[in-house]
């Protein structure tokens, strides 16, 4: 959220700090209770530059799918809601 918010209005989002947290909780998740790593201790310097690695990989991936929000936002601020297949249509016609 904080991220998009900062991409797409130049703002910041007030409750950032909550999304950090909650990255930093799905990194240890990944590499403690999945085992996705070699080392069992993350030093900070490991943790803020997975961090900034998933920062930018959100930025790309937002960047990438900017047209497709575009649409659905349009799309529900006329309608309220979208179904499943309404949502599939709108992404198929971009992609």
């Amino acid at each position: 959220g904080s991220i998009a918010t900062k991409l797409y209005y130049n703002e910041q989002f007030t409750n950032g700090r909550q999304d950090i947290q909650q990255a930093k909780e799905l990194i240890h998740k990944v590499i403690f209770t999945y085992a996705m790593s070699e080392d069992f201790v993350l030093t900070s310097q490991q943790e803020e530059a997975l961090l900034k690695e998933s920062v930018l990989e959100v930025t790309t991936l937002l960047k990438t799918l900017e047209k497709a929000l575009s649409e659905i936002s349009n799309y529900l601020l006329l309608h309220e809601n979208i179904s499943h297949e309404e949502c599939k249509e709108i992404l198929r016609d971009i992609f």
